[in-house]
């Protein structure tokens, strides 16, 4: 694991794009979720207006992200090691958060269902 976290070559950094595309979607659809059973609010602040607007939040979450992740999966090809390196660091970085992210939504979601069905 430790080595795979630590691989910066094309193909490593490409699926860490893609797992972090699907960490994303289901932060966006998880969110979307909890919130929506009225006992969770939205956190982030730059979100809070456009969380409830599934529209808005396909267009800002998944769409939008989409396009971006897509964009540098393809420009890792002409991508020079120092870039790949420092590419590696950040994706890592945000892997890490969105991890968290979704461990809470996780445990926010079981806590949900245990009360909702006790």
């Amino acid at each position: 694991m430790l080595c795979y976290i630590r691989a910066n070559d094309q193909k490593s950094i490409r699926g860490k794009l893609i797992a972090l595309y699907a960490l994303n979607v289901s932060d966006a659809l998880l969110t979307y979720w909890l919130i929506g059973t009225g006992y969770f609010s939205e956190v982030n602040f730059l979100l809070k207006g456009v969380v409830l607007n599934f529209g808005e939040l396909f267009l800002i979450k998944i769409a939008f992200p989409a396009a971006l992740i897509a964009w540098l999966y393809f420009r890792i090809h002409s991508a020079t090691e120092k870039q790949l390196k420092s590419g590696n660091i950040a994706v890592n970085s945000v892997l890490i958060l969105y991890t968290v992210v979704n461990m809470f939504h996780l445990v926010f979601t079981g806590t949900f269902l245990a009360f909702e069905f006790a």
